[in-house]
């Protein structure tokens, strides 16, 4: 509900939405795998936090132009 007051258009919000759910399931699949494939996951789901970061700090620079 958050991400709806901070003017973003919605096709970059909807993916960044996409992003962080990206990011959960990664996150939690690489916690419940035994294996050394573990930090593949970890690792996939850090690139998509820090996509959403980008995303945001991007907004907020060109927000403030």
């Amino acid at each position: 509900m958050l991400l709806l007051t901070t003017g973003l258009p919605l096709s970059d919000l909807f993916f960044s939405l996409f992003m962080i759910l990206v990011t959960v399931v990664m996150g939690l699949v690489g916690a419940l795998t035994s294996s050394s494939y573990k930090w593949g996951f970890f690792v996939f789901g850090l690139i998509t936090l820090f996509y959403v970061v980008l995303v945001f700090l991007r907004f907020v620079v060109s927000f403030n132009d």
